[in-house]
C-alpha cells in the first residue's frame, strides 16, 4: 500500500502517459521514487510542470526520438533551476531556437502548475 496522499497515483499515471517515450519507467518505479522523497508533493508538481510543457511542446511538431530525448533532457535541466545561458549547449536534435523556446514553456507550465496547486489547497 503507497503512504503517498489521496489522488497522488493518479496525478503520476498522468505524467507516465506524457513522458514514457522518453522517459520509461515503472508505475512501481515512480512511486517508489515518490515515497522516498522527503517532498513528494513538491516533486510532483515538478513533475506536472515538467509533463505539461514536454506535452505542449511535442504536440504538433514533427520530432525526432532523439529530439524528444533532449526536449526531455532541457526540461529536467529547466527543473533544477539551470538557466538557458547555462543548458547544456550541444543538441543534435534540436536548434537552438527551440531550446529556448522549451525554457520559456517549462516558465509558463510552472505558473500554470503553481496555479492549479493553490486551487487544490484551497480545497
Amino acid at each position: 500500500m503507497s503512504s503517498l496522499p489521496s489522488g497522488f497515483v493518479e496525478r503520476i499515471r498522468i505524467i507516465m502517459s506524457v513522458v514514457d517515450e522518453v522517459y520509461p519507467r515503472s508505475l512501481d518505479e515512480w512511486v517508489n521514487g515518490f515515497e522516498c522523497d522527503s517532498r513528494p508533493e513538491l516533486e510532483l508538481l515538478i513533475w506536472e510542470c515538467i509533463a505539461l510543457t514536454y506535452g505542449t511542446f511535442v504536440e504538433n511538431r514533427p520530432l525526432s526520438l532523439e529530439a524528444k530525448k533532449e526536449a526531455i533532457s532541457v526540461l529536467l535541466q529547466c527543473s533544477m533551476g539551470v538557466t538557458e545561458e547555462n543548458i547544456k549547449s550541444k543538441h543534435n536534435a534540436l536548434r537552438k531556437a527551440e531550446v529556448w523556446i522549451l525554457v520559456a514553456l517549462y516558465r509558463a507550465s510552472a505558473d500554470a502548475t503553481i496555479a492549479v496547486n493553490n486551487g487544490r489547497q484551497a480545497h
